[in-house]
């Protein structure tokens, strides 16, 4: 087995773990999305927030990610569909509200490094 393969069990191994211990957690159904399996390994390294909008049923959700704010999204309804290749991984409301701050230093960051280049 090669390194990426590897890195895909591992990172659907982390999934199915924190899926069994998300019912526990109160509040909406967060969840961090990875492109690759080696990414969620670090839940820093996520590129966007997901935030269910309905049941356990419903593929309504909102998304933050690097442009700043939350929107609607169908990222639920595509993990579902097998329509995205990348990693969802279930996640804390409190870990969801640090993923938030990261990506905003990331936004932040990568928008002083334009600024530069650009002039």
């Amino acid at each position: 087995m090669d390194e990426r393969t590897a890195l895909w069990k591992v990172a659907g191994v982390i999934e199915r773990v924190r899926g069994a211990w998300s019912h526990r957690w109160p509040g909406p159904h967060y969840f961090a999305v990875f492109n690759q399996g080696r990414q969620a390994l670090h839940l820093d390294d996520a590129l966007h927030v997901v935030r269910a909008r309905g049941g356990h049923d419903s593929y309504l959700c909102d998304s933050f990610g690097i442009g700043g704010d939350w929107h609607p999204a169908t990222t639920l309804r595509e993990f579902a569909m097998a329509d995205h290749r990348g990693v969802k991984i279930p996640i804390a409301e409190s870990e969801a509200d640090h993923l938030v701050e990261v990506i905003l230093r990331r936004r932040a960051q990568w928008g002083r490094a334009y600024w530069t280049l650009g002039n």
